[in-house]
């Protein structure tokens, strides 16, 4: 869509200049997002911010007017994404994207932002309009969701083997963990339908389609760490299912149950793929991983090729360098240095592996 300022005379000719600027005043004021309008000019000056923003923020409109965006930003703020957001808005193009913003008391939150240019006749950018929803409530439920049915599951496990438990109620138990199997922190679903997708809430993407690429920012491990918070625990978390995936490789190379192995395989794909997904910077990889943890699990039902491990223990090495390299030396140049491999060994992998159950 062209982005140019639109004619309200020619679209709307019974508002005239002054209805429009009434009713769009009112939709501002009235909006549940936090509206922002910026001048293009370096720093992008704040010109209007509606109540919902300064809601959200707790500063005032007074306090806000004149002032820079970045006056939001903190510790905890990736860097990458707001070089990539300054990249996009300096050629002129739309940004979309997630991050963490800081209110007026110093609470951190998380922030989609959908920002569009608004341009002259003849194609200059004359303001930025941004809507910003607050994700605070929609990451609580992910997190609920993703823990609730992290213990249901396990329930479901130790239950399952239980002296006493009759076929029917074994055959229950095995359909609900194959369900919860489906489900991750990333997606919420309720009567098979999708209502929302993580991935599209925290998309870190920049231009639409048929916009310039804007490159990707490098950043050191250590400039990384600086505004990114990740836990020894959450650290061992993915060094053991990277190390267990391994035993299980090994095993699947001489066992006689390779569905079970395969089964296992799958489990530890997910669970990495849920430790990464809190790391805004990576949802990518958490969501190809979560892709490859359902297609490796549907392949415990058919025949796989041998070499199949051997590509899974050069993802496995990947993934593990990258998180050695990333967060624990942090001697990583650009923390984006292995995507590329690790995103390509897990397509390889989904080439070869069955996209559905065999008839």
């Amino acid at each position: 869509m062209n982005p140019a300022l639109f004619d309200s005379a020619s679209l709307l000719p019974d508002l005239g200049e002054d209805g429009l600027r009434r009713i769009l005043g009112e939709f501002f004021a009235a909006s549940f997002n936090g509206i922002l309008i910026t001048a293009p000019t370096p720093g992008y000056p704040i010109l209007y911010a509606n109540p919902a923003f300064c809601r959200m923020t707790g500063y005032t409109l007074e306090e806000l007017q004149g002032r820079s965006p970045a006056l939001l930003q903190g510790e905890r703020t990736s860097a990458q994404v707001v070089e990539k957001m300054n990249a996009a808005l300096k050629a002129g193009w739309p940004f979309h994207g997630a991050a963490i913003n800081y209110r007026k008391d110093g609470e951190s939150y998380p922030v989609e932002w959908n920002i569009s240019p608004v341009c002259d006749e003849q194609g200059q950018v004359r303001y930025f309009i941004s809507v910003q929803k607050d994700l605070t409530e929609l990451r609580q439920v992910l997190s609920r969701f993703k823990h609730s049915s992290e213990h249901f599951r396990a329930f479901l496990r130790d239950l399952t083997p239980a002296l006493g438990l009759t076929p029917q109620k074994r055959q229950l138990a095995t359909e609900l963990i194959d369900n919860l199997r489906q489900c991750d922190a990333s997606r919420f679903v309720e009567d098979d339908t999708v209502l929302f997708d993580a991935d599209d809430l925290f998309d870190l993407g920049g231009a639409p389609a048929g916009a310039p690429d804007v490159p990707a920012i490098a950043i050191s491990a250590l400039d990384y760490a600086r505004h990114t918070h990740f836990g020894d625990s959450e650290i061992a978390e993915i060094l053991g299912s990277i190390e267990e995936t391994r035993e299980q490789l090994d095993l699947l190379d001489v066992s006689s149950d390779k569905s079970r192995e395969l089964s296992i395989i799958a489990d530890n794909l997910q669970e990495l793929a849920n430790a990464i997904f809190y790391l805004d910077d990576f949802v990518a990889l958490s969501t190809v991983l979560a892709e490859l943890a359902t297609r490796t699990r549907i392949s415990a039902q058919v025949a796989v090729p041998p070499f199949v491990a051997d590509i899974f223990r050069g993802l496995l090495q990947d993934v593990e360098t990258w998180v050695n390299t990333v967060f624990v030396s942090r001697t990583a140049r650009d923390i984006h240095e292995l995507d590329n491999s690790i995103m390509s060994s897990a397509r390889q992998l989904l080439m070869f592996l069955p996209q559905s159950p065999a008839p």
